[in-house]
This record gives C-alpha cells, structure tokens and sequence, in this order.
C-alpha cells in the first residue's frame, strides 16, 4: 500500500470517526439543538443541491474570492516591499502590528458605518483579515534570501526588475503557506455575512438560528465545512505542482549535504 493509500485511509477514518460521534452525542442527548444525521443530510439536500446556489452560494463565494485575490496581492506587495526597502519596513511595521493584533470581527461595525452594507465592505473585510499573514510570509521570505544569490544578483548586474523576479521567486514557497492560512481566514465572511445583509452562506445560517430551523442552520454549517475542504485541497494541489521545483531544490541542498 502505497503511501496516499494510507494517507486516504486515515482520513477517512477520522471523518468517520467524526460523523459517528456526532450520530452518539445526537442519541444520547435527544437535543433539538443537535439533530441526527440524517435529518442535517436532508436539510442539505434541500437547500444547497440546488435551491439556494445562485441566491447564496454564490455570491458568498464571489466575495471570498475577491477578497482572497485583494489579500494576496496587498500582502505579497507590500511584504515584498518591507523586505526590500529598510525605510518601508521601518514606517509600516507599527501599522502591520496594529492590523495583526485587532480582531477582524471589530472592523465590520466601522467599514458598515464608512462604507455602508453593500459588497464592497465584505470583500474589503475579508481582504483585510487574510491579509496579514500573507504579508508577514513575504517580509520573513524575503530577508531569508540566500546571500549566495544576492551575490549572483550583483556579479551578473541584474536590472532591478530581475532582482525583484529573483525575490519572488525565492519567497513564493512562504508566500504560498501565508496564502493557504488566508484562505481559511477569508472564511470570515461568514461573520460579515450576519451583519446587514440579505443573502449569503452567513445570512443563510444567523436566520436559521433565529427562526429555530436548526437543521438548516446546521446544513449551512456544513456545507461551509466542505466548501473549506474543497477550496484547500484545490489550493494544495495547485501548490505542488507550482512549487515542484522548490521540493527539487531542497532534495539537490539535502543530498549535496
């Protein structure tokens, strides 16, 4: 058995694992706040396959990718940027430390306040929650540079634009794993999503739990669960085929070693 075989195996292992404690706790609890399995699989057929996709669904996932694509391109900016450039990074980073330790959650009364509740303040709330991480993943890339290609960079005369292309290609391993911890965090437009709004996966799932329609509070929860699963294992494999020459340059480092 080869090794994704194992990996595959415990996975769905834990999954079943998962699903067979909930299917204990809903029996031996007898809470309408916990229904059984096969009531939450009910309720999910009905609503996401496929009456509430365009109403909800989508727009949630329109927003998150949005959000991503700003988070990752304002992080990958800007990281580069303090990296490179000593006065950038000594002028941002009180403001980097501040957005880092703020809770998202506390940016969304604001941004409705100064924005009001249309798509634009969820998609800037989710790019300014995955945001951090990716930039934080580009600084440390950055000033991790091999000294031997700054070197390189400088024999060879390297305009600035190929010294740049050198960076980003140097920091893209870190990059990616900041990326990955965004992703997750865009999911904060579950949050957004219950706050002045009228459609979306969020709004979806704080009306279910307001109304007492439990299992479809839970089958909101759920399909966030999978959307999640899927997005990340969509992102892993674009990853390893993208930084497939970084695994070929850390085995060349390992068996010169």
């Amino acid at each position: 058995m080869n090794r994704r075989a194992k990996e595959l195996g415990l996975s769905l292992i834990g999954a079943a694992t998962l699903l067979a404690a909930w299917a204990s706790a809903a029996a031996t609890l007898q809470s309408p706040f916990l229904p059984r399995l096969d009531v939450v699989a009910k309720a999910f057929a009905d609503n996401w396959l496929f009456e509430r996709v365009l109403s909800d669904v989508v727009p949630s996932l329109t927003r998150l990718g949005l959000g991503f694509v700003l988070a990752v391109t304002a992080g990958v900016l800007i990281g580069t940027a303090m990296g490179l450039v000593r006065w950038v990074a000594i002028a941002l980073e009180p403001v980097v430390e501040f957005a880092r330790a703020l809770p998202k959650i506390a940016i969304i009364p604001l941004f409705l306040v100064i924005l009001g509740t249309g798509d634009r303040t969820k998609i800037l709330v989710i790019a300014m929650a995955a945001t951090v991480p990716v930039l934080l993943n580009a600084l440390d890339g950055t000033r991790s540079l091999d000294p031997v290609l700054q070197q390189l960079a400088q024999v060879y005369r390297f305009s600035k634009w190929q010294r740049i292309g050198m960076v980003l290609r140097w920091s893209s391993p870190q990059v990616f794993a900041g990326a990955r911890t965004a992703l997750a965090l865009a999911f904060i437009l579950v949050t957004s999503e219950m706050v002045a709004y009228t459609n979306g996966i969020g709004h979806f799932v704080l009306v279910s739990q307001r109304t007492f329609v439990i299992p479809d509070m839970w089958s909101g929860m759920l399909l966030l669960g999978v959307l999640g699963l899927l997005f990340n294992a969509v992102f892993v494999t674009v990853e390893r085929r993208l930084m497939a020459w970084h695994r070929g340059f850390k085995a060349t480092q390992l068996d010169g070693g």
